[in-house]
């Protein structure tokens, strides 16, 4: 048998803090002497990048932000942002026992928001900033399994409020509700049958997500 596993990019939450005191302990004379509004200022600027992480429940474990597989941000002003985030998956399966299967597995996902903080141009030294946002999505997903394939594929916007806490001028910790509108075709198709198509509206309202953002 062999197995392409999905790609899982959980990160520990102690290779990250390691990584961020790497980062801390690399700043030269000169910047540590700077002055101390400068140190504690937040990096909301034109051409800012943030990867995202999500915080799983147990805090010991991190994933992307947005998408299973990676998530940034890219600031176009101080107050303005898109965030990216990209989920692909794939898997083969092959099982020699007296009848001889298979399986194979794909899916892709991408979601795409505009962000805006729209209190960031009065209080832009503030350490927490409210955000909100809006954009498309699109995914498809296809498996082919005991002579049957199955097909799917939709098309959707979501929506996002939430805060940014700045902990440290290049780490921020964010929290977020969101709410999803997606329409789905899905359509099966065995072998020697006849095949068959669903269409679906769904609505996801009310979801929270809790992540780490770090800046660069």
């Amino acid at each position: 048998m062999l197995t392409i596993p999905r790609p899982q990019p959980p990160v520990s939450i102690l290779g990250l803090a390691a990584l961020l005191l790497g980062l801390g302990g690399a700043a030269t004379p000169t910047a540590q002497a700077q002055d101390a509004s400068d140190a504690d200022s937040i990096p909301l600027s034109e051409e800012a990048w943030a990867l995202q992480f999500d915080v799983r429940p147990n805090f010991f474990d991190l994933s992307s932000f947005l998408g299973s597989t990676i998530s940034a941000k890219r600031h176009t002003s101080a107050a303005r942002a898109w965030q990216v985030g990209l989920t692909f998956g794939a898997s083969v399966v092959s099982r020699e026992t007296e009848e001889e299967s298979s399986r194979d597995r794909q899916n892709v996902e991408v979601t795409a928001r505009y962000l805006g903080y729209p209190l960031l141009g009065e209080q832009d030294s503030e350490s927490i900033q409210l955000y909100l946002g809006a954009g498309p999505s699109i995914d498809f997903r296809r498996l082919s399994e005991e002579a049957v394939t199955d097909w799917e594929w939709g098309i959707g916007v979501s929506g996002t409020i939430g805060a940014e806490w700045f902990v440290h001028p290049r780490i921020s910790l964010d929290g977020a509700y969101e709410s999803t509108l997606r329409y789905g075709r899905e359509r099966r198709e065995p072998e020697d049958e006849p095949s068959q198509t669903t269409n679906r509206f769904d609505l996801q309202a009310g979801g929270a997500r809790f992540g780490v953002s770090v800046y660069f």
